[in-house]
Parts: C-alpha cells; sequence; structure tokens
C-alpha cells in the first residue's frame, strides 16, 4: 500500500504543507500599502507605519500626506498634482528667464551660489551625473537633466522666498527630496514631480525655516542658535553624564558639531538610503520635525555612549561627532522613540521656556524626578543603556531591531 496516500498530493506537492509566513519586513510593505491606498487616508495609521520605515514606491505619497501636501481623501490627490504643476511653472516662469527647453538661462549675480552648488549635490549618486561639466568664472555651466530640475526648483525657491533666499544647505534637502519623489531613477524627474518637491520643500521651510533664516542666527528667542541652545539643554535633561563629558569637559559646544545635523537633516553624516529612512520617521511628526529631530541627534550620541566617554578631550571627540562613525540606523530610531516617549514634546516646550525666563510653573514631579542629575544618570543607565545592552546581545522580545512602540505624530 503506498504513503502517504496519492490523494493527499497536488501536483507532488503535500496539501498539509503550510504556506510559509511572510516576513516581517514583507508584512510591514504590505499593511503601509494597503494604508495608502484607502479611499480615506488613516493620518494616525500611517504616521506609526512610517515610523518603521516605508518601501520605495511608497515614500512620496507617504511624505506629501504626512507634510499636509495631500489632503486624506486619496480622489483629490490627481487634481492637487495637476493644478501644483501648473502654478509652479506659473512660478518658474515669473522669476527665471527660460529657454525653449524651460532651462534656466539667466542668473542674477546674487544667487550664482545656486549654481556652485548644484555639482555638489549628492555628486556620488549616478542620479545626478553629468556627463560633462563646463565651468566658466568659478560657475559651471552645464548640467544633468535632474540637476536642471533641481536648479529651477533652488533658483525659483530664491526669487519666491525673499526672506531666506538662498541658503547653502537647502540644495541638499531639495536633492534628497527629488530623488525619493522620483524613486532614485532619473528618468522618473517630471515637471510634475519638480512641483510636488517644491511645495513640499516649502512646506518643509515653514516648519524648518528659522534655522535657515541668517537675519535670526543669534536671536534669543529664534533661528538656528535658539535652536541649538534648546538641542544642548534637552541633551542634558536626558543625560547629563555624557552631556557633561562632551559639553563642559571635552568643551565641544552644539555649534562644532550639531549645527550640521540640524540645519541639514543629518543628510551630511548617513548614506542616502539611511537618511531617507530617518526622515521617514521625521515626515511622520508632521509640524513636530524639528522636535523629533533634536531627539534623533540625542540618539546618536546615546548610540555611541561608551566610545564617547571612553574619549577625552576636544581633539578626539569633535572629530568623532563631525566623522560620525556608520551606526544602526533602526537602533539609533528605537533609542529616538524611547526619549520621545520617556521625555515627551512638553519637554521640549518647557526647556525653551526655561531658556527665555519665561516658565510659570516648576516642573511636574516625573520631570524632576527624571531631571534630576543622580536619577537621570540612572535613568539612562538603566533604560536606554539596558536597552542597548540588549539590542547589541541580539536580545529578542520587546527590544526587536525594528519595533516601534511610538504612537502617531497626533497623539504627541
Amino acid at each position: 500500500m503506498q504513503f502517504p496516500p496519492p490523494s493527499l498530493f497536488d501536483d507532488g506537492e503535500p496539501k498539509w504543507a503550510a504556506e510559509p509566513a511572510p516576513s516581517p519586513a514583507t508584512a510591514r510593505a504590505e499593511a503601509a500599502e494597503k494604508a495608502i491606498h484607502e479611499p480615506l487616508i488613516n493620518l494616525k495609521a500611517i504616521c506609526k507605519l512610517a515610523r518603521k520605515g516605508i518601501p520605495d514606491k511608497l515614500r512620496a505619497d507617504y511624505w506629501k500626506t504626512m507634510i499636509g501636501y495631500y489632503p486624506p481623501t486619496r480622489e483629490s490627490w490627481p487634481e492637487i498634482r495637476l493644478r501644483k504643476e501648473h502654478e509652479y511653472m506659473e512660478l518658474v516662469r515669473s522669476v527665471c528667464s527660460l529657454n525653449e527647453d524651460n532651462t534656466v538661462t539667466s542668473v542674477a549675480r546674487d544667487v550664482h551660489r545656486v549654481d556652485v552648488d548644484i555639482p555638489r549635490t549628492l555628486p556620488t549618486m549616478h542620479f545626478f551625473a553629468c556627463d560633462e561639466s563646463v565651468v566658466v568664472d568659478g560657475v559651471p555651466t552645464t548640467f544633468s537633466p535632474t540637476q536642471e530640475s533641481l536648479r529651477r526648483i533652488l533658483h525659483t525657491l530664491a526669487r519666491v522666498n525673499k526672506g531666506f533666499g538662498y541658503v547653502q544647505g537647502m540644495n541638499e534637502l531639495v536633492g534628497h527630496l527629488l530623488f525619493a519623489f522620483a524613486e532614485g531613477k532619473a528618468g522618473n524627474v517630471t515637471l510634475q514631480i519638480e512641483a510636488d518637491v517644491f511645495f513640499c520643500f516649502q512646506a518643509m521651510l515653514s516648519i524648518l525655516g528659522d534655522n535657515f533664516c541668517r537675519s535670526l542666527d543669534f536671536d534669543r528667542e529664534t533661528g538656528v542658535m535658539s535652536t541649538l541652545r534648546t538641542y544642548d539643554k534637552l541633551f542634558e535633561y536626558c543625560d547629563p553624564e555624557l552631556h557633561d563629558h562632551i559639553t563642559n569637559v571635552a568643551m565641544v559646544k552644539p555649534e562644532f558639531y550639531a549645527f550640521r545635523w540640524i540645519t541639514l537633516l543629518l543628510t551630511q553624516e548617513f548614506l542616502v538610503p539611511e537618511v531617507l529612512r530617518i526622515w521617514d520617521y521625521l515626515f511622520s511628526f508632521g509640524p513636530k520635525m524639528s522636535s523629533a529631530l533634536l531627539y534623533c541627534a540625542i540618539a546618536m550620541l546615546i548610540h555611541q555612549r561608551d566610545e564617547l566617554l571612553g574619549l577625552e578631550g576636544m581633539t578626539m571627540i569633535l572629530p568623532f561627532l563631525q566623522q560620525f562613525p556608520p551606526i544602526d540606523i533602526d537602533e539609533m530610531l528605537e533609542i529616538a522613540q524611547k526619549l520621545l516617549d520617556e521625555y515627551g514634546l512638553d519637554t521640549i516646550r518647557q526647556v525653551k521656556a526655561d531658556i527665555e525666563g519665561t516658565s510659570e510653573s516648576p516642573l511636574s514631579p516625573k520631570q524632576q524626578q527624571v531631571t534630576s542629575p543622580v536619577s537621570r544618570g540612572a535613568a539612562i543607565t538603566g533604560k536606554i543603556g539596558g536597552f542597548m545592552s540588549a539590542m547589541r546581545a541580539g536580545a529578542q522580545g520587546i527590544f526587536n531591531k525594528g519595533v516601534s512602540s511610538s504612537a502617531p505624530a497626533s497623539d504627541e
């Protein structure tokens, strides 16, 4: 007698064989695709999914929705894109001189630096590669098609935003947006994608713009120096021992390293895929993106805590921070989220009030407990330090790599 009976087989495969379970990455990708294709987008749900990472093909739609460029009603998106493309081209033609190919032909002297920075934008990426570069009087005059797209966007931004003009570094942020929206394929870049990038960057400027306004650099209440003071105080709250070692003992001030981290959204510290992963997380906070960025910067330091505490003096610590070593981005974002869960966005508002001398009430008992020098150090050692040990030992459970226990931005 044949065993098992032939009836149990179908084309040679046993009927009792179970379908393999999808991998966590596949399950996340399927959930992300389903959520963004709902007729009415659940913003809370997509923000939660975004913090675990977004597939390349969905990233543009996620970012545009979380930043507020797209409304939750998906059926309105095609009409919005067509209208915004028309608005964008009207803006470009009104502020730039174009030839029949829509190439910017005449550049005012005060924005020559846009053209100087174009070839410096993601220069190792084939996406922006230019076969032949011609430079006249120190200014490039030939550009690849994707560089021309970037150039149109930046020249238009410089003319439309009179308060900012063009500030070096904008090219990096816009370049990463363009790369992400085109899924890293130069052939995908169209005027419609250009328009999406332009208006999404305008939305980013409404959140981060003070960091680009040079006239506010030394304003105590706004501008990038105010942001750095907030970062420094928040860092002290989160990990007083590490803060003291870097800032007071080694005399490495945030201006020396965090200025670039904050103004350029970490684009100079990590590889492009890692930056896009970090931006998935940052965009999920919408208008609170800048606050989440501060926690990410602190998480970078805590991730390298043991190494930093083992370095002595400015001559060792400053080069380490200015040439930040490769790290596991998922681990770093786990730490950032754990800090956010512990301290929350209210702590940042309290920090700003303390700095400005406008705080009307003392910290809550819970905050007093976690921000006192002894208890804060113990909290970091016991919670964040324990977390890192578990991660590095490959422990399973609540601290598995890639798992985030965050609430969506609207809950913060």
